[in-house]
């Protein structure tokens, strides 16, 4: 919401005509016109009519309007929507999944050596800028989905990670990326014809599947899926596979994000 771009204007009151109403603050707090400058605490620096200094009038203020932002990167919780906001813009990441670990077959098992690049994992779905319309103290519970973990150490058995978790802001959802499968994964339809790691399927919607890599033991090594910039950082990613000479674990995946802003 914002304030009326024309006619009379309060500083206290519970109006859509109240400075202090639009910039979430008690109907009787006392304001001083110190505190009412632009990107001052209280009056955002987006409100480019509102002078930082000097003379102010409350006509400066027609069309002013309060903005922010909330990140949350774990954990679960609600969000409350501030006074004065009837529209927020949000973006949900699920959790990358975790890599699997690489192995390499040696001479005890006759016939069967080789490479085995562990597989990547897949990156977390994504709901990237969607708009709700929301009403001022309006609760909405949020739950952030963690990065899937390595597991293990390369070798015949455990060797995969774990799926990154679902992420959700009210009753929407983006999954987590599952994780990478590992040597001789029979999840992954792996049998002794087929024993490298696949690339673990994306978490939805939009987001990428991890690699399944050739067995080599060259520089050719696999990756997550890509996770998704938000807000200058970058969740979701799926973790990569480990590599077979030595046998090492993959890499964990990266944790999803509730991003919410208003404004």
């Amino acid at each position: 919401m914002a304030l009326p771009v024309s006619g009379d204007i309060a500083i206290g009151g519970s109006t859509i005509r109240s400075i202090n109403y639009e910039f979430g603050r008690s109907n009787t707090a006392t304001t001083s016109f110190s505190e009412l400058y632009r990107g001052g605490s209280l009056v955002q620096a987006t409100n480019t009519n509102v002078p930082a200094s000097g003379a102010i009038s409350l006509d400066n203020f027609h069309n002013a309007r309060q903005s922010g932002s909330r990140t949350y990167t774990s954990g679960s919780g609600d969000f409350t929507v501030p006074n004065g906001v009837n529209s927020i813009t949000y973006s949900i990441v699920g959790g990358g999944g975790g890599g699997s670990a690489g192995y390499q077959v040696g001479g005890q098992y006759p016939g069967y050596g080789g490479y085995y690049i562990g597989g990547g994992g897949g990156s977390g779905g994504r709901r990237i800028n969607q708009t709700l319309a929301v009403t001022p103290g309006q609760l909405i519970a949020y739950s952030v989905g963690g990065g899937g973990s390595n597991q293990g150490g390369g070798g015949y058995a455990n060797v995969i990670g774990t799926a990154g978790g679902a992420t959700t802001f009210g009753g929407v959802s983006a999954t987590g990326g599952a994780s990478g499968t590992g040597y001789n994964d029979s999840g992954n339809g792996g049998n002794r014809g087929n024993q490298a790691g696949g690339g673990g399927a994306a978490g939805s919607p939009g987001g990428s599947a991890g690699v399944q890599p050739p067995n080599t033991s060259g520089s050719i090594y696999p990756y997550g899926g890509a996770g998704v910039s938000v807000n200058g950082t970058t969740y979701g990613t799926g973790g990569d596979g480990g590599s077979p000479n030595p046998n090492t674990t993959g890499t964990v995946g990266t944790g999803g994000v509730v991003y919410i802003s208003w404004g």
